[in-house]
């Protein structure tokens, strides 16, 4: 795994058989003309862009399919 923020190597996950499947705001996002920045992942119950201080989120399963929920 990568570092969002820096240029080195956080860890290897090492699977078999699986899907990993990442997903963060640090790639995409835009500013808004006040300074807010605004990540791609919504809130299904708000319908905002989630505000919670985490990066990136990495989930492990066995088919991509039920990992990434559109």
């Amino acid at each position: 795994m990568q570092s969002p923020f820096e240029n080195n190597t956080l860890g290897i996950l090492t699977v078999s058989d699986s899907a990993v499947v990442t997903s963060g705001n640090y790639e995409n996002f835009f500013t808004a003309e006040d300074g807010t920045t605004y990540g791609h992942i919504i809130d299904p119950a708000t319908g905002y862009p989630v505000n919670n201080g985490l990066a990136s989120v990495t989930i492990v399963a066995e088919d991509g399919t039920i990992a990434k929920k559109k």
